[in-house]
């Protein structure tokens, strides 16, 4: 397991590396919960994500319910080619912005 969390200024910066699918989600989920302050920006890099299958997915829709709820929002910093991909098949490219034009 690679993240990587940085809270400041009322910004939680996440950068998950390597994979992202059901045998990570656990553990990331839990390491986010106790780390991540959910009511401010919200960044995630997946610059580095090389796997993600559909239960990412869902932590990652789960976590943007969980910030939108707290008032925060969500911003993707950058996106692997293989986020990208899985972005668009499950057509959530719309639905989440990013700064470096991913999608």
């Amino acid at each position: 397991m690679t993240l990587s969390i940085s809270n400041h200024n009322n910004t939680c910066t996440v950068e998950m590396t390597e994979d992202l699918t059901i045998y990570e989600v656990g553990q990331y989920q839990t390491k986010l919960l106790a780390e991540c302050d959910f009511n401010g920006q919200f960044k995630l890099d997946f610059s580095k994500l090389e796997d993600i299958d559909t239960a990412g997915v869902q932590l990652i829709l789960s976590l943007d319910k969980q910030v939108k709820a707290a008032g925060g929002n969500i911003l993707f910093l950058s996106t692997s080619p293989e986020m990208s991909k899985v972005l668009e098949l499950f057509n959530l490219s719309e639905h989440f912005k990013s700064t470096d034009e991913a999608f």
